[in-house]
């Protein structure tokens, strides 16, 4: 993610010179590679007499290296351009809060974690020893302020966990600096405890209005064999869905929350936006929808979606 700054903050002939002295750095990062990469070559490799000293000497030497840039860094570059680099560190890929989220610190950074969960890589540059506390507290700002943090399954306390849980143990408030939080539901199962449904999507009040919140309703299919039974006790359809989470989403917009509501295909959301209409009016026109004959349990139509049919709203 790109972002811009105002151009009173610098002018263009020091920006530039910050930039050249960033790309006059990259010896030094590739150095650094080169001593990381010895390191793993050398951490499962048994050793005897003398020759175990060497990986322990060149860990010590490659964590002094690194404390020295990252204090270089911290003394020569304003903060608005150590996030610049920083961005480039960070996963642009969601992270998954779930019953794993945050349970590979406990083996960091010795073992990757499951990246299918967290999508965070094991790197050097997320641990103190090398580039010291106060780099590490500005990095992991960094990565919860442009991070997708993905919660699947709205019921279980994957929202509290986001809001309460600093799973670096640095003593950081995540809802003060998340930026985008999506709520991704399932087509079976999500509404079958409505009151735990309601309880927690009610947590989303306790993010920073600059929260941007995103929630997802699956394309909904014919219903399969195996979870009939689920689709027709909760009723299907999208206006039953969206009726559900109207009261949290009139407190959202009361609340002046930035949000948007949309009906996912596949891997693409649909983009039509609605013009002036309000939460009850979008609920209508979803369940028109539902009551066309032609279309019960269709899903969305597979020709472009026409302009009188509003598929998402946004505060």
């Amino acid at each position: 993610m790109n972002f811009q700054y105002p151009r009173s903050s610098f002018k263009y002939e020091e920006l530039r010179n910050l930039r050249a002295r960033i790309d006059g750095l990259t010896p030094n990062f590739r150095e650094l590679r080169k001593l990381e990469s010895e390191v793993s070559g050398h951490e499962d490799i048994p050793h005897s007499g003398n020759s175990c000293r060497k990986p322990d000497r060149t860990t010590a030497h490659a964590k002094a290296s690194c404390l020295v840039l990252c204090q270089q860094i911290r003394d020569h570059f304003p903060r608005e351009i150590r996030d610049l680099i920083y961005e480039h560190l960070s996963t642009e890929d969601g992270i998954r809060v779930q019953g794993f989220y945050g349970s590979w610190r406990k083996e960091y950074p010795r073992y990757d974690p499951p990246f299918s969960l967290v999508a965070m890589p094991r790197r050097h540059f997320m641990d103190a020893a090398y580039v010291g506390p106060d780099l590490l507290k500005e990095l992991v700002e960094n990565w919860y302020r442009t991070s997708t943090f993905v919660i699947s399954d709205p019921i279980t306390s994957g929202i509290l966990t986001l809001l309460c849980s600093d799973v670096w143990g640095l003593g950081l408030r995540p809802r003060d600096l998340l930026t985008r939080v999506v709520i991704q539901f399932s087509c079976c199962g999500t509404y079958s405890r409505p009151d735990a449904l309601l309880r927690n999507l009610g947590l989303l009040v306790k993010f920073g209005t600059r929260t941007h919140l995103a929630i997802r309703f699956p394309r909904i299919y014919v219903p399969r064999p195996w979870c009939c039974g689920k689709y027709q006790k909760c009723g299907g359809g999208y206006a039953y869905h969206f009726g559900k989470i109207l009261p949290v989403l009139r407190r959202l917009r009361d609340g002046g929350y930035k949000f948007c509501v949309s009906i996912q295909e596949s891997h693409t959301l649909c983009s039509a936006y609605g013009s002036g209409l309000s939460l009850e009016a979008w609920l209508e026109r979803l369940r028109w929808f539902d009551e066309a004959p032609d279309k019960q349990y269709a899903g969305l139509p597979a020709e472009p979606i026409p302009p009188n049919c509003v598929w998402m709203v946004e505060s």
